[in-house]
């Protein structure tokens, strides 16, 4: 393993500590402003929430104006529950909400899991749907067409050997 060179001046020491400084202010101007955007998007999230919960209430109160107050008082509940999210992100700094989310993970961890799997298999639906050919398989993966025949096809073509190229070798019996 190579020596490393250890500075002798007190100039050269002077540009290495100069060096350090630059790249340490560098790295909290960058936390900073990762920092503000996060602070600004947690906000941005916060009024969205805000008002889906408000649309939560409208239909809990249109399920209650037709006579079905049992999904109206869910509607309302779920309603309040998306509130509080919205004032927790509101008042809340991203450290405290960072830390609060990795005591509940460590707590929790089932449920962080089991959340994790609904909100992967929700992302790969609405990928799937959004895809060219929706919901239907017209975009993206394979397609049952390409890897079998059409069940016409199948009826009609003569049974193949499962490894023709070993059979004709002679190292399978016919």
């Amino acid at each position: 393993m190579a020596d490393i060179k250890q500075p002798d001046s007190p100039s050269e020491r002077s540009a290495a500590d100069q060096a350090r400084e630059q790249v340490q202010t560098y790295g909290r101007q960058a936390r900073e402003r990762a920092t503000n955007m996060i602070e600004q998007r947690k906000g941005d999230a916060a009024e969205w929430l805000a008002g889906f919960a408000q649309t939560m209430r409208d239909t809990g109160q249109s399920l209650r104006e037709q006579d079905q107050p049992t999904p109206g008082q869910y509607t309302q509940r779920a309603a309040d529950q998306v509130d509080q999210l919205a004032d927790y992100l509101r008042t809340h700094d991203v450290d405290r909400i960072r830390g609060d989310a990795e005591s509940y993970a460590r707590a929790h961890p089932a449920a962080v899991l089991g959340g994790a799997l609904v909100v992967g298999l929700l992302a790969a639906r609405f990928l799937r749907s959004s895809s060219p050919g929706g919901a239907e398989g017209g975009g993206g993966g394979a397609e049952a067409s390409d890897s079998m025949p059409a069940e016409s096809d199948a009826s009609t073509q003569e049974p193949r050997e499962p490894y023709p190229d070993i059979a004709n070798r002679g190292g399978i019996p016919s």
